[in-house]
């Protein structure tokens, strides 16, 4: 179950008018560098968790990506897409760990 991206009314909620017209949209410089290379940076540290997790493990893992993914959802245009796309990765790359792609599909292929 992939939630359905927010709108910008969600994003900017609880900023009144002269608040908002600051905002900077994370797709176009200069956030997109530092939200491009904070991704890159979640990713590098997933696979770091991964090497070393332990069965009983999974469960909070597992919670943890869903969180990560309401965080794609939201800041990237393309978000869902490169969540499905590490989540596959993932499943591909940790298939040894088959209760924990068991997991995976479950939460976030159904």
């Amino acid at each position: 179950l992939l939630l359905a991206a927010p709108t910008c009314d969600q994003i900017v909620c609880g900023l009144d008018k002269q608040q908002q017209q600051f905002l900077l949209p994370v797709d176009l410089p200069p956030l997109k560098a530092l939200l491009d290379a904070t991704i890159t940076a979640f990713v590098t540290t997933t696979n770091t968790r991964l090497a070393n997790i332990s069965p009983r493990q999974y469960a909070e893992f597992v919670e943890f990506l869903g969180r990560a993914r309401d965080a794609f959802n939201l800041l990237k245009p393309d978000g869902p897409t490169q969540f499905r796309n590490l989540v596959g990765y993932l499943c591909h790359s940790y298939r040894g760990k088959r209760k924990l792609v068991a997991l995976l599909n479950e939460r976030f292929n159904s």
